[in-house]
């Protein structure tokens, strides 16, 4: 139709090529192509804290010391693969300094910053591993097992004991161009881990000012 002709040809530009400048819906469509979706990638990392004491009179616990305790000496340990514990690999400070620490002595990779969790937590905070646990989250056993059901919550005839410390970190990632995760959809599952990222992270969508505003908080309470 004459109408039609008529208003398209208004975005026709004048030049000698005969090409077609942009209308106004498609510089909307091309700036929202454009616009950075922001990813808030949220992971829990867990590490174990590993004691030992002198013997069974004793009620001072201290960093496993016996030689076949090995990279348990460190205090704060991950258990790798489920199979046997490891330092671990964000640690900062030497052995000694690990063993006096009262907290993980853990820094996070750049980009990295704590964030709540969804019980309202933020920074490390003693969790509640499987198993048995006193009131304070620690396991009892002889000696320093891997497996759970070894553990029990009372520290009688017990040279032994671990508990878990947990964190959740997140990181914002920007996302450009057709490939980008779609803004409407939403996913936050924290993965958890045995003392270290998985593999496989949980994100969720938020706005640039979201991001930058958790970031901003962290910081603060840091």
């Amino acid at each position: 139709p004459s109408g039609c002709s008529s208003g398209l040809a208004r975005w026709r530009t004048s030049g000698p090529t005969g090409t077609w400048a942009a209308a106004p819906w498609q510089r909307k469509s091309s700036a929202l192509a454009a616009a950075p979706v922001v990813v808030r990638e949220v992971r829990t990392v867990e590490v174990w804290e590993v004691q030992r004491r002198y013997t069974l009179f004793h009620t001072e616990w201290c960093a496993p010391f016996l030689p076949h305790d090995s990279l348990k000496q460190w205090r704060w340990v991950r258990l790798e693969g489920g199979d046997d514990y490891s330092v671990h690999p964000w640690i900062m400070g030497t052995q000694e300094e690990c063993g006096e620490a009262d907290e993980p002595l853990i820094a996070l990779p750049s980009g990295w910053f704590q964030v709540k969790d969804a019980g309202g937590n933020t920074g490390w905070h003693v969790a509640v591993a499987p198993g048995e646990c006193d009131e304070d989250g620690w396991q009892y056993a002889i000696d320093l097992y891997v497996t759970a059901s070894l553990y029990s919550s009372n520290p009688a005839l017990c040279h032994c004991r671990r508990r878990m410390w947990r964190c959740t970190i997140a990181r914002q990632l920007n996302f450009h161009g057709p490939r980008a995760p779609s803004p409407m959809l939403q996913v936050a599952q924290p993965m958890r881990s045995q003392g270290d990222c998985d593999d496989t992270p949980g994100v969720e969508l938020s706005t640039a000012a979201e991001a930058d505003e958790a970031e901003a908080e962290a910081e603060t309470e840091a």
